[in-house]
């Protein structure tokens, strides 16, 4: 990228982001599952989409903590620690913890850790087949690699044991198409953080409508070799991952929706540092998506094009 990157801040007032509901109907529920992640600033990006999200009118978020991990060190390379594995009075902790997402229209998830007790499974498994929402934010596809519904209610993951030969083929975006990749190997890389490029490549879905071919979006990282079923899924965005900080050289999907019986799922890889959630664009993205994940339309009006921009960063306060 040799274009010199700007970035400035918008006041409220200039970014249109959406409107509460014409009908001034209850607001859409939404559950954020918080508590663990191998990104640091998980409480301060967990407040960040409330705030935005809040703001519109349109939903009312409530945050649910899970109980700690056992303070062991990340391991990348295989799977999550699981509950039973834990001292006793962890686990008596979690025994406790059992989210109610029958009376949410939306789990959305800033989660990347211990396994969730096989009860909050199978009551996740059940709210979303039966038409509930999910929404996955970055290193949330990180979670579960070892819980085989996860998989396919996200479509690919990446890191913690996943492998293409177990898990699924890896994904790329080539010759304006999804393509799948079976060559062996391990999941879930990204070169140094960076300002992306955004392009849209579905622009008739209705959380993309009315988006530009594409805009710079905040430094962020940019995921590949992500891989999982890869079944039921829409791509809507896609980035560049510049070999020259490490990517891999190609385009690569950061954006998509999945299919999971009844449910909906979106699911946005962007989202690493506090300054990738000020992104103009991200936050439409992360509100159209959480709108479309709950209800299956959006009834935001489309984005306002200050919003966007290919010369320079256009951001938000979150």
């Amino acid at each position: 990228m040799n274009k010199r990157i700007f970035s400035i801040l918008l006041a409220p007032l200039i970014l249109t982001l959406g409107t509460a509901r014409a009908d001034a109907s209850e607001p859409i529920q939404v559950l954020l599952i918080e508590g663990q992640n191998n990104h640091r600033n998980w409480p301060e990006t967990s407040q960040f989409m409330k705030s935005f999200l809040e703001k519109t009118g349109k939903f009312e978020v409530t945050l649910t903590r899970t109980p700690p991990s056992d303070g062991r060190k990340q391991n990348y390379g295989a799977s999550h620690p699981e509950v039973p594995e834990m001292a006793a009075a962890l686990q008596a902790q979690w025994d406790q913890w059992r989210p109610d997402f029958g009376s949410y229209d939306l789990v959305l998830s800033n989660y990347n850790g211990v396994l969730w007790p096989e009860e909050v499974q199978l009551d996740f498994m059940e709210y979303l087949q039966n038409g509930g929402g999910f929404v996955v934010v970055h290193a949330a596809n990180n979670a579960f690699s070892q819980w085989e519904e996860y998989q396919r209610m996200i479509g690919v993951g990446g890191w913690y044991g996943r492998t293409t030969e177990r898990h699924g083929p890896k994904i790329l975006w080539e010759n304006d198409s999804l393509v799948l990749d079976h060559s062996s190997g391990k999941c879930g890389a990204h070169g140094k953080r960076q300002p992306a490029v955004v392009d849209i490549r579905n622009s008739d879905h209705p959380i993309t409508k009315g988006f530009p071919n594409s805009w710079l979006h905040p430094t962020d990282e940019v995921y590949f070799n992500m891989c999982g079923p890869a079944e039921g899924i829409t791509v809507l965005a896609s980035a560049y991952s510049d070999p020259d900080t490490g990517g891999s050289g190609n385009h690569h999907p950061i954006v998509l929706t999945t299919d999971y019986e009844k449910g909906r799922v979106f699911h946005i890889m962007l989202g690493h540092s506090n300054e990738a959630f000020s992104g103009a664009g991200f936050q439409n993205l992360l509100i159209r998506g959480s709108e479309w994940a709950a209800t299956g339309t959006v009834t935001f009006p489309v984005p306002d094009a200050a919003d966007f921009s290919s010369e320079i960063i256009v951001t938000r306060a979150p």
